[in-house]
Protein backbone atom coordinates (compact mmCIF):
# COMPACT_ATOMS: atom_id res chain seq x y z
CA UNK A 1 0.00 0.00 0.00
CA UNK A 2 2.97 2.31 0.90
CA UNK A 3 4.33 1.62 -2.48
CA UNK A 4 1.00 2.48 -4.36
CA UNK A 5 1.19 5.35 -2.50
CA UNK A 6 4.19 6.58 -3.11
CA UNK A 7 3.41 5.74 -6.87
CA UNK A 8 0.58 7.88 -7.12
CA UNK A 9 2.23 10.72 -5.32
CA UNK A 10 5.46 10.80 -7.84
CA UNK A 11 2.47 10.53 -10.76
CA UNK A 12 0.89 13.84 -9.39
CA UNK A 13 4.34 15.72 -8.33
CA UNK A 14 4.39 16.83 -12.26
CA UNK A 15 1.01 18.41 -12.11
CA UNK A 16 0.67 20.45 -9.08
CA UNK A 17 4.39 21.29 -9.71
CA UNK A 18 2.86 22.40 -13.21
CA UNK A 19 0.00 24.62 -11.63
CA UNK A 20 0.36 28.44 -12.39
CA UNK A 21 -0.10 30.22 -9.19
CA UNK A 22 -3.07 32.98 -8.68
CA UNK A 23 -0.24 35.73 -9.12
CA UNK A 24 1.10 34.35 -12.15
CA UNK A 25 -2.51 33.89 -14.13
CA UNK A 26 -3.04 37.64 -13.57
CA UNK A 27 0.50 38.55 -14.48
CA UNK A 28 -0.85 36.30 -17.93
CA UNK A 29 -3.69 37.92 -17.89
CA UNK A 30 -2.22 41.70 -17.70
CA UNK A 31 0.91 41.14 -20.31
CA UNK A 32 -1.61 39.52 -22.71
CA UNK A 33 -3.69 42.67 -22.48
CA UNK A 34 -0.97 45.38 -22.05
CA UNK A 35 -0.26 44.52 -26.03
CA UNK A 36 -3.73 44.82 -27.48
CA UNK A 37 -3.76 47.57 -29.83
CA UNK A 38 -7.38 47.52 -30.12
CA UNK A 39 -10.44 45.39 -29.81
CA UNK A 40 -14.24 45.12 -31.05
CA UNK A 41 -17.06 42.81 -30.55
CA UNK A 42 -20.66 42.23 -30.22
CA UNK A 43 -22.11 42.42 -26.10
CA UNK A 44 -24.78 41.26 -24.92
CA UNK A 45 -26.24 42.54 -21.20
CA UNK A 46 -28.45 41.31 -18.48
CA UNK A 47 -29.26 43.96 -15.72
CA UNK A 48 -31.03 42.25 -13.31
CA UNK A 49 -33.07 44.83 -10.89
CA UNK A 50 -33.11 43.36 -7.63
CA UNK A 51 -35.63 45.89 -6.26
CA UNK A 52 -38.13 45.05 -8.71
CA UNK A 53 -36.81 41.39 -9.28
CA UNK A 54 -37.45 42.31 -13.41
CA UNK A 55 -34.22 41.16 -15.76
CA UNK A 56 -33.90 43.55 -19.13
CA UNK A 57 -31.86 42.57 -22.12
CA UNK A 58 -29.81 44.53 -23.81
CA UNK A 59 -27.56 44.19 -26.88
CA UNK A 60 -24.81 46.55 -29.02
CA UNK A 61 -21.14 46.90 -30.68
CA UNK A 62 -18.26 47.75 -27.87
CA UNK A 63 -15.10 49.45 -29.43
CA UNK A 64 -11.65 49.87 -27.04
CA UNK A 65 -8.72 51.10 -27.56
CA UNK A 66 -6.11 51.19 -24.70
CA UNK A 67 -5.60 52.60 -22.15
CA UNK A 68 -8.68 54.70 -22.09
CA UNK A 69 -10.84 54.89 -24.77
CA UNK A 70 -14.36 52.39 -24.96
CA UNK A 71 -17.40 52.94 -26.74
CA UNK A 72 -20.59 51.19 -25.90
CA UNK A 73 -23.36 51.62 -28.80
CA UNK A 74 -26.48 49.91 -28.04
CA UNK A 75 -28.63 48.86 -31.02
CA UNK A 76 -31.33 47.44 -28.02
CA UNK A 77 -32.50 49.98 -26.77
CA UNK A 78 -31.25 52.06 -29.64
CA UNK A 79 -31.50 54.78 -27.30
CA UNK A 80 -28.46 54.29 -25.14
CA UNK A 81 -25.06 54.39 -25.57
CA UNK A 82 -21.55 54.97 -23.26
CA UNK A 83 -18.56 56.46 -23.90
CA UNK A 84 -15.42 56.61 -22.21
CA UNK A 85 -12.44 59.27 -23.40
CA UNK A 86 -9.32 60.40 -21.41
CA UNK A 87 -11.51 61.41 -17.86
CA UNK A 88 -14.42 61.93 -19.47
CA UNK A 89 -17.60 59.78 -19.31
CA UNK A 90 -21.16 60.30 -21.14
CA UNK A 91 -24.13 58.17 -20.36
CA UNK A 92 -27.34 58.32 -22.42
CA UNK A 93 -30.34 56.35 -21.25
CA UNK A 94 -33.60 55.88 -22.85
CA UNK A 95 -33.80 59.30 -24.08
CA UNK A 96 -32.31 61.40 -27.52
CA UNK A 97 -30.31 63.54 -24.38
CA UNK A 98 -27.45 61.99 -22.03
CA UNK A 99 -24.92 63.28 -19.58
CA UNK A 100 -21.21 64.12 -19.65
CA UNK A 101 -19.05 63.24 -16.30
CA UNK A 102 -15.68 64.85 -15.75
CA UNK A 103 -14.51 61.60 -13.76
CA UNK A 104 -11.78 63.23 -12.01
CA UNK A 105 -14.34 65.39 -10.25
CA UNK A 106 -17.15 62.72 -10.23
CA UNK A 107 -16.28 59.86 -7.54
CA UNK A 108 -19.26 57.33 -8.16
CA UNK A 109 -18.33 57.85 -11.99
CA UNK A 110 -14.92 57.65 -11.53
CA UNK A 111 -15.33 54.26 -9.81
CA UNK A 112 -17.67 53.35 -12.79
CA UNK A 113 -15.21 53.95 -15.21
CA UNK A 114 -11.98 52.73 -13.52
CA UNK A 115 -13.58 49.33 -12.55
CA UNK A 116 -15.22 49.26 -16.71
CA UNK A 117 -11.46 49.88 -18.11
CA UNK A 118 -9.20 47.80 -15.60
CA UNK A 119 -11.44 44.79 -15.83
CA UNK A 120 -11.50 44.97 -19.94
CA UNK A 121 -7.72 45.99 -19.89
CA UNK A 122 -7.01 42.55 -17.91
CA UNK A 123 -5.92 45.00 -14.70
CA UNK A 124 -7.68 43.02 -11.80
CA UNK A 125 -5.33 44.31 -8.83
CA UNK A 126 -6.20 47.71 -10.05
CA UNK A 127 -9.73 46.79 -9.71
CA UNK A 128 -9.43 45.09 -6.30
CA UNK A 129 -8.06 48.42 -5.06
CA UNK A 130 -10.79 50.39 -6.85
CA UNK A 131 -13.08 48.73 -4.99
CA UNK A 132 -11.50 47.80 -1.72
CA UNK A 133 -11.80 43.98 -2.41
CA UNK A 134 -10.12 41.06 -1.73
CA UNK A 135 -9.19 38.65 -5.32
CA UNK A 136 -9.54 35.20 -5.98
CA UNK A 137 -8.73 33.36 -9.20
CA UNK A 138 -10.24 30.23 -10.36
CA UNK A 139 -9.23 27.77 -13.78
CA UNK A 140 -11.41 26.04 -15.63
CA UNK A 141 -11.17 24.19 -19.18
CA UNK A 142 -10.78 27.07 -21.12
CA UNK A 143 -11.05 30.44 -18.93
CA UNK A 144 -9.71 32.36 -16.14
CA UNK A 145 -12.07 33.62 -13.62
CA UNK A 146 -11.18 36.68 -11.26
CA UNK A 147 -13.39 37.50 -9.12
CA UNK A 148 -13.05 41.04 -6.50
CA UNK A 149 -15.28 40.98 -3.70
CA UNK A 150 -15.21 43.87 -1.53
CA UNK A 151 -14.38 43.56 2.12
CA UNK A 152 -17.29 46.32 3.38
CA UNK A 153 -20.31 47.73 2.10
CA UNK A 154 -19.55 51.24 0.76
CA UNK A 155 -20.96 54.51 -0.47
CA UNK A 156 -20.03 53.79 -4.13
CA UNK A 157 -18.12 51.04 -5.57
CA UNK A 158 -19.22 47.38 -6.28
CA UNK A 159 -19.83 44.19 -3.90
CA UNK A 160 -18.28 41.78 -6.41
CA UNK A 161 -16.72 42.22 -9.65
CA UNK A 162 -16.13 39.12 -11.56
CA UNK A 163 -14.38 38.39 -15.36
CA UNK A 164 -14.30 35.20 -17.46
CA UNK A 165 -10.81 35.60 -19.52
CA UNK A 166 -10.58 32.91 -22.15
CA UNK A 167 -7.40 31.14 -21.56
CA UNK A 168 -6.21 30.90 -25.64
CA UNK A 169 -5.62 34.90 -25.72
CA UNK A 170 -6.72 36.45 -22.27
CA UNK A 171 -9.57 38.34 -23.51
CA UNK A 172 -12.42 38.93 -21.56
CA UNK A 173 -15.31 37.37 -22.49
CA UNK A 174 -17.63 38.14 -19.61
CA UNK A 175 -18.23 40.90 -16.76
CA UNK A 176 -20.13 40.93 -13.83
CA UNK A 177 -20.70 44.07 -12.11
CA UNK A 178 -23.11 43.57 -8.73
CA UNK A 179 -23.96 46.92 -7.05
CA UNK A 180 -24.53 47.01 -3.28
CA UNK A 181 -28.16 47.16 -4.40
CA UNK A 182 -28.21 43.75 -5.65
CA UNK A 183 -28.81 45.07 -8.97
CA UNK A 184 -26.40 42.97 -11.41
CA UNK A 185 -25.06 44.32 -15.01
CA UNK A 186 -23.68 41.21 -16.79
CA UNK A 187 -21.73 42.00 -20.09
CA UNK A 188 -21.15 38.82 -22.86
CA UNK A 189 -18.70 39.66 -25.15
CA UNK A 190 -18.27 37.74 -28.58
CA UNK A 191 -17.27 38.16 -32.22
CA UNK A 192 -14.16 39.64 -30.97
CA UNK A 193 -11.50 41.35 -33.22
CA UNK A 194 -8.58 42.92 -32.99
CA UNK A 195 -9.30 46.02 -35.15
CA UNK A 196 -8.93 49.46 -33.76
CA UNK A 197 -11.94 52.16 -34.87
CA UNK A 198 -11.35 55.66 -36.20
CA UNK A 199 -10.98 58.09 -33.58
CA UNK A 200 -14.30 59.84 -34.19
CA UNK A 201 -16.26 56.62 -32.41
CA UNK A 202 -14.70 57.99 -29.18
CA UNK A 203 -15.96 61.42 -29.33
CA UNK A 204 -17.66 62.61 -26.28
CA UNK A 205 -21.11 63.48 -27.78
CA UNK A 206 -22.64 67.67 -27.19
CA UNK A 207 -25.85 68.13 -25.81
Amino acid sequence: MRRLFLILSAALLPLAASAASESEILDKIEKANAALPAAQSHFDQSRFIKASGKTINMEGAMYFVPPEKLRMQYSSPATDLTVINGKMMYIRRGSDVGNAFDCSKTPAMGVLRNSLLYSIRGMMRDVAKENDGALTVTEEAKNYIVTVSARKKAARGYSRISVTYRKSDCLPVVLVMEEFSGTVNTYTMSDIVTRKPADTVFEIPKR
